[in-house]
């Protein structure tokens, strides 16, 4: 019977928790350079929604891994939500127009916000939440890090 041969990384990587709080970070510096356009800022989506909008709020992380003559490629995907009170149309439509433009450059200011891949916005899309009455908006940009690695 022959014995395999295994091994134990002997420096994990932190990607996942990196990529996390990076896209975090971005969101806290949009609050700060737009505090009228939103309030406060969630790492998830709040269970209970109290017409507390507008508020960013960063949507679940999906990570594929694929792997290719000796190379590892890791895709971690997730999204910026925007949710605001539907109280005057106008007014929203023009917050969700700021957030959509600034996301937008934030997100190409910060392709190399990691050293290890690159991150892009990879689209927009607008939505609304019910909740107990009140409607909202649920507007995500969504997002991709990509990482790309040699294996022996």
């Amino acid at each position: 019977m022959t014995i395999p041969t295994v091994g134990l990384a002997s420096d994990a990587q932190t990607w996942r928790a990196d990529v996390r709080a990076g896209v975090l970070a971005m969101v806290a510096l949009f609050q700060a350079a737009h505090p009228a356009v939103v309030r406060r800022h969630w790492a998830n989506l709040p269970q209970s929604l109290t017409a507390e909008g507008p508020f960013i709020y960063l949507a679940p992380i999906h990570e594929r891994i694929s792997h290719d003559m000796g190379t590892r490629i890791t895709v971690f995907e997730g999204a910026f939500g925007y949710v605001d009170v539907l109280v005057d149309p106008n007014e929203t439509a023009d917050r969700v127009s700021v957030f959509a433009d600034f996301m937008r450059d934030l997100c190409t200011a910060n392709v190399r916000m990691l050293p290890y891949g690159m991150f892009e916005q990879t689209g927009f899309s607008e939505g609304e939440l019910g909740d107990g009455g009140t409607q909202m908006t649920n507007n995500l940009a969504t997002w991709r890090f990509t990482i790309q690695e040699g294996r022996q």
